[in-house]
């Protein structure tokens, strides 16, 4: 099993991807790299591969839907796993974003307290199939 180690973040809210640095860095030992939309990200993308990815889902440029297509479509980022994070709760709208490589959906507002642990959960769940 793959051991989770980084996570690449987009989300266009900056205070959301200070808290979710803190909640990921300071409470467990994982790295984060914070983007704040798909044209920072494709403008500056990262020098280390993460393992996996984390979107959010209603973004005003690019959501997260359609970011991960794109990135899908560069062979370094076909196989990472995502997550997505979306204030969405209707359950027919969750179900439309398990697509390729998606293993989790996290509802906001989100808990900081159990982020890391709820991620590291759809990982290692992710990786025993």
């Amino acid at each position: 099993m793959t051991t989770l180690h980084r996570i690449l973040h987009v989300d266009d809210e900056e205070y959301i991807r200070e808290l979710v640095h803190i909640a990921l860095t300071e409470l467990s030992t994982l790295e984060v790299d914070g983007y704040g939309g798909a044209a920072e990200l494709m403008a500056n993308p990262p020098h280390v591969l993460p393992d996996l990815l984390l979107l959010d889902v209603m973004m005003p440029e690019i959501g997260g839907p359609a970011l991960l297509a794109t990135l899908q479509e560069q062979a370094d980022f076909a196989s990472i796993p995502v997550i997505f994070m979306t204030a969405e709760s209707r359950k027919t709208e969750t179900e439309k974003l398990f697509t390729q490589n998606v293993i989790g959906v996290l509802s906001k507002p989100i808990n900081l307290t159990t982020l890391a642990n709820d991620i590291q959960a759809l990982w290692t769940s992710a990786q025993a199939t």
